[in-house]
């Protein structure tokens, strides 16, 4: 758990963080396992020294971390990308296979050793030994995700932490396979060894970062609980990068001032702002010029990008401090909104476009109806999006027809300024907007602006009527245009569809025939594969139904647990904000669950085939009605706006969900693993395992990359619960063969 929490973050760094890639990632770090457990796990079954081979495996997996961090940073200049360019899909892909291809198949291949060992050691059975490692692994996991998250992460760099993992791994094969006094030896090397290395690994830390941005010079890097943080410099312009994303330039005169100006230009007199994201890079100022304004509340997420500010953007941050008039707040804008009392004239979201499921909560109807609530009678609402100057491609304008159909749900009038980027600009008093041309630069003048792009001939050019009237008809919204929601966020979907032609116009392809499978057409299909299942094992030899209809349940409950705790950590992201600093309590309690429910079905499973069959099955449906009961639970919680129950729900509630949904996955694993092993000859112990994780796999690609965005949450949740009523359906009717070997 350490390394995949540590592997994704370095990945994300390279892919944007958008959640195309995290699927990518996730399918192949679960493929490598499986392919590790099952396959590796079949080839080395004969060999007898499982204890030194436990050992060996501990040692690779020492050095396995370290140089994964490595060819992850080193990917830029292997695969040349030039600073700021996204990797497509392909080099995606690519790149991710390369980086887990040596540490995942080893991890696979242990569980399977160290089961086998185990077995040997007690002389138990092989659903035994799987069940006792699958405990302690759930155990391990949830320990080294509360570590990493909230111990290690914030304070020490990827290197350090890849060090202590090493160490740890090499002090475990020491003892496993030397005795006592040369384990004792083998311990002092390793300790003295770790503390030599720790004193140069932030060498290594800054010359490997520094490979992640060719061309430019890497000033400073730190970490934060919300990604890895970078200021560069580029011939005297300073940049700070979260997770590889150019959040701002400092000093960017021109980004500044089309970040706020035309929605205050929208304003008759202005008094009050919010400014969500990027006030560093000037705009905050900007705001201030602006002779009517009392007060400007500027919300930053990331308390550590404030302290970059400090340090290396000191008098930009500076002038920022010393106005009385503006108020700093580090905090997520939603959570903001949600708890201020405070009512503004001019709301702007100064944010990168939606390109991850977290930005996308920026550009909901849920968060435009937030907005529309904290906005004074008459107020203005207004962001911008990167587009092009004349042509769209049908792709990115089916993008900004959802964005203004969504938009249109919670304001009465929504206008939108042409050009490379486009200004959309709200309001719920109609007739407040306008784009005439005159009329702003009347505005500029009135005030004393002093701008040097956003200007009379700036508004000459992108404010013709031929520009806007040509705009309109490109990017109305259809009858058919969909609505952007939390908890079905299809606007996020649609820019990565967007965002997927800009390296091959033949990736659109998949993203286009996807957008057109309908909710309707996937119960068919889900319900065509149960008939094919229960008609194949009608096919089968009697003796192989049982393993085959578990085969299927736990290929199931895989995808199922990960589907689950998307659910989990997307409703928390939609609804209170940005996931990443719950992220490791989130996990940890599902593992802990899954933990439970191991230790708890371990404790007292039945022998008798039937038996263990019947319970596998009955919790494949306790896992069918948990998705529906969670999807509900989830609804009502959004509804809560009380901040006094808010705490409770984040730091209790969130996590008592995860452990629940953990329980009922892992409670499935000793009777599934008993009623496997009674009818196969039990020489791969992780052969199960692996089809646990392929499932997994399937979970990762499919929930979170194609269903969650395109049908939403609550139809997610429904073919979630039908595809293990079909499982459970199926192994039912291995039942008959489990009594009569009885």
């Amino acid at each position: 758990m350490t390394a995949q929490i540590v592997l994704l973050r370095e990945l994300l760094s390279l892919f944007e963080g958008n959640e195309f890639s995290i699927g990518v990632m996730l399918a192949v770090w679960l493929l490598g396992t499986a392919f590790g457990s099952g396959l590796l796990g079949r080839l080395t079954s004969r060999l007898k020294r499982d204890r030194q081979f436990v050992a060996g495996l501990q040692v690779v997996s020492a050095a396995a971390l370290p140089l994964a961090i490595c060819v992850a940073r080193y990917s830029r200049v292997v695969v040349p990308a030039v600073p700021g360019e996204v990797l497509g899909p392909g080099r995606m892909l690519l790149t991710s296979i390369v980086a887990l291809g040596l540490f995942c198949p080893v991890s696979g291949l242990l569980f399977t050793v160290a089961s086998r060992w185990y077995m040997q050691e007690t002389a138990g059975s092989a659903a035994n030994a799987t069940s006792y490692a699958y405990m302690l692994e759930s155990l391990g996991a949830a320990g080294g995700g509360m570590l990493v998250s909230f111990a290690l992460l914030p304070y020490v760099s990827s290197f350090h932490i890849a060090l202590l993992v090493a160490a740890a791994n090499l002090l475990v094969a020491a003892w496993i396979a030397t005795g006592r006094r040369t384990a004792l030896a083998l311990t002092l090397l390793v300790l003295v060894a770790s503390a030599l290395a720790w004193r140069s690994a932030h060498r290594w830390e800054a010359a490997s970062l520094s490979r992640q941005w060719p061309g430019l010079r890497l000033v400073e890097a730190i970490t934060s609980r919300y990604g890895n943080l970078a200021v560069l410099d580029a011939g005297g312009a300073r940049s700070v990068a979260q997770s590889g994303v150019i959040l701002f330039t400092a000093g960017d005169l021109e980004a500044a001032e089309e970040a706020v100006h035309f929605a205050l230009l929208q304003h008759p007199g202005p008094r009050s702002a919010l400014l969500v994201g990027g006030g560093v890079n000037g705009s905050a100022m900007q705001v201030m010029q602006h002779p009517s304004i009392e007060r400007l509340d500027y919300v930053e997420l990331d308390p550590r990008i404030i302290e970059l500010a400090e340090r290396q953007f000191p008098a930009e941050w500076a002038r920022i401090r010393q106005d009385p008039r503006i108020h700093v707040h580090a905090l997520d804008g939603r959570a903001f909104l949600r708890t201020t009392r405070q009512r503004f004239d001019v709301v702007i979201l100064n944010l990168p476009e939606p390109r991850t499921a977290q930005l996308n909560r920026f550009y909901t109807r849920e968060f435009f109806a937030e907005v529309s609530a904290a906005l004074n009678p008459g107020g203005v609402f207004g962001f911008q999006l990167p587009a092009a100057e004349n042509y769209l491609n049908p792709v990115r304008a089916a993008f900004f027809q959802c964005i203004q159909q969504t938009l249109r749900q919670s304001f009465a009038e929504v206008r939108i300024v042409p050009g490379d980027t486009l200004h959309f600009l709200a309001s719920d008093q109609p007739g407040r907007l306008t784009t005439d041309a005159r009329a702003l630069t009347q505005r500029i003048e009135e005030r004393h602006l002093r701008t040097a792009y956003v200007r009379d001939y700036f508004f000459s050019f992108r404010l013709t009527a031929e520009r806007i009237a040509d705009l309109e008809q490109q990017i109305a919204p259809l009858p058919g245009t969909p609505v952007n929601h939390d908890f079905v966020p299809v606007a996020y979907y649609l820019d990565v569809a967007a965002w997927s032609t800009h390296f091959d116009r033949s990736y659109a392809a998949p993203f286009s025939v996807l957008s057109r499978v309908g909710f309707p057409s996937l119960v068919g299909a889900l319900m065509g594969g149960t008939v094919l299942c229960m008609f194949g094992m009608a096919l089968i030899p009697r003796a192989r139904r049982v393993a085959a209809g578990v085969t299927l349940c736990v290929l199931t409950m895989g995808m199922t647990m990960l589907a689950l705790e998307v659910f989990l950590l997307l409703g928390f992201q939609a609804v209170y904000g940005y996931v990443f600093h719950q992220l490791a309590v989130i996990i940890a309690g599902f593992m802990l669950g899954l933990a439970a429910g191991t230790w708890l079905a371990r404790r007292g499973h039945p022998a008798a085939e039937a038996w263990t069959l019947g319970l596998t099955i009955a919790i494949q449906l306790a896992a069918a009605a948990a998705s529906v009961a969670l999807y509900a639970a989830l609804s009502r919680l959004a509804e809560v706006r009380d901040p006094q129950y808010l705490p409770w729900i984040t730091q209790a509630g969130f996590p008592l969900m995860a452990a629940i949904c953990g329980l009922i996955g892992g409670s499935q694993f000793p009777f599934a693993s008993a009623s496997f092993f009674l009818s196969t000859d039990g020489r791969n112990a992780g052969a199960l395992y692996a089809v646990d994780v392929a499932g997994s796999c399937v979970g990762a690609l499919g929930v979170s990359v194609f269903l969650l965005p395109l049908i939403g949450l609550g139809r997610t949740a429904a073919l979630i619960a039908l595809a293990n009523v079909g499982a459970a359906l199926v192994a039912a009717s291995a039942l008959g063969a489990a009594y009569r070997r009885r």
